[in-house]
């Protein structure tokens, strides 16, 4: 039952994924897109995205910016 619920999950995080990048694509420093976002590709495997996302997020709290 794991197995398949955890399967149904990465179904709808792929889902998603083109709305965030949208939404990220329209304001690149959005920390509300980002955090989710950095999920989402944690989710699906996608270590690359993933850090360099939270790379973004780290440098925008570090200026105050997602505060």
């Amino acid at each position: 039952k794991y197995e398949e619920l955890k399967n149904e999950a990465k179904v709808k995080f792929k889902e998603v994924l083109p709305m965030f990048e949208r939404l990220l694509s329209a304001n690149p420093e959005d920390i509300y897109t980002l955090r989710p976002l950095s999920t989402i590709y944690n989710q699906l495997d996608m270590d690359a995205k993933r850090d360099e996302t939270l790379n973004k997020i780290d440098k925008i709290d570090g200026e105050g910016g997602g505060k």
